[in-house]
């Protein structure tokens, strides 16, 4: 296995062929959820199935905006669920914007939303493969590439949501970092922090890969190296002023406060579920619970096991969204690949170790993804 070179078509057509089928299934034999959980946004047309089941809950605001731009109050207001104007900010441009090119070259927003997830997710593989190579060998990286793939929740890196584009940002921005290429990196990082608030947090491990890494860089190259570090920040500078104009606020910032919840320590999430603890609702979720537990226990490896700015990223990663609540935190742990590569270096080691990796994530993963393809919230 050493001397080839991992694919990474086996794993991304085997798994979202098995989520497509599994989807396509449970949005004919399961109840809709909507029945219940009434009054959310439904925004988009409906299209074929193998298609649909991929748009769900926070797809319907990015197709929404892809379509109609973030002045779109007319379609959310005066809901059961109560959005206020502005809402539509809080889903961050470069998505919608990429799904609005797809609809210009004749798709429809729901086709371009899946093949931009799904293009974003096979980048996202490639700079995986590439970096768990260089750094762990050609082994590690295939199991990486399985691992990223099987993960329980792995299904939202394909869905019309802007998850895999941040990862695909992310990994392309470490990769160009290790290859010396600052502008790209800063590049990269601005691509994550246009697709989710929390891309921002590749400044951290682009830092320390760009500076702290290479403090002996003369001196030419290293200013080079602090400038393209301005790209992130920039890139979120850019979207913050178009806020202003457009809705005189930073209007995100209220709907992220409203819906999550004011920031305060990372045990903030775990206190608001003590409040008053369920199998699964929006801040007291047992599922998001378990899903926090497990990545939070694995901090102390990451930084045993993975390099310094890997680490450092996968710590922001797992640590930010907690100081709010435990809400969609499942879907987030999808696209924390230092937790990725940390599994795959103790599934590496054995047949058995993988085989009870996979035992455990795929039928959650089917499961999840029956859920989700019959509107039933999962993240």
């Amino acid at each position: 296995m050493s001397g080839r070179r991992p694919g990474i078509a086996l794993p991304f057509l085997a798994t979202r062929g098995g989520l497509l089928l599994v989807g396509v299934l449970a949005s004919r034999l399961l109840v809709s959820g909507l029945t219940l959980q009434k009054g959310n946004l439904v925004y988009h047309r409906p299209g074929p199935a193998a298609l649909e089941i991929w748009a769900r809950w926070d797809a319907e605001w990015y197709l929404l905006i892809a379509e109609q731009g973030y002045h779109s109050d007319a379609y959310f207001l005066d809901r059961p669920v109560a959005y206020s104007p502005g809402d539509a900010t809080g889903f961050f441009p470069l998505y919608p914007l990429l799904v609005r090119f797809g609809t210009a070259l004749g798709l429809s927003a729901l086709c371009a939303g899946a093949l931009v997830s799904n293009l974003a997710l096979l980048l996202g593989l490639w700079f995986l493969r590439e970096l768990a190579a260089r750094d762990f060998g050609e082994e590690v990286a295939e199991v990486a590439l399985w691992v990223l793939v099987t993960f329980p929740t792995s299904f939202f890196l394909s869905a019309v949501y802007a998850e895999s584009l941040m990862l695909a940002g992310a990994l392309g921005a470490l990769r160009a970092a290790r290859d010396g290429r600052p502008w790209a990196a800063g590049l990269w990082g601005a691509v994550a922090t246009l697709a989710r608030p929390t891309g921002l947090l590749v400044m951290v491990p682009l830092a320390d890969e760009l500076l702290l890494a290479r403090r002996s860089a003369p001196g030419p190259r290293g200013a080079s190296r602090l400038a393209a570090l301005g790209a992130p920040p920039a890139a979120l500078a850019g979207y913050m002023l178009y806020c202003r104009a457009s809705f005189g606020s930073f209007a995100f910032l209220a709907r992220q406060e409203r819906w999550r919840g004011a920031l305060s320590g990372p045990w903030r999430a775990f206190t608001r579920y003590l409040e008053a603890p369920h199998l699964h609702d929006a801040h007291h979720s047992t599922i998001d619970l378990a899903f926090a537990m497990l990545l939070v226990a694995s901090i102390p490896f990451l930084f045993r096991r993975l390099p310094r700015s890997y680490a450092l990223y996968g710590t922001l990663a797992i640590l930010l969204p907690l100081c709010s609540t435990l809400w969609s935190f499942a879907r987030f742990a999808a696209s924390v690949f230092p937790v990725t590569l940390l599994i795959a270096l103790w599934a590496a080691r054995s047949r058995g170790r993988m085989l009870t990796y996979l035992a455990a994530a795929l039928p959650l993963s089917g499961f999840f993804m029956a859920l989700y393809a019959a509107w039933w919230w999962v993240g």
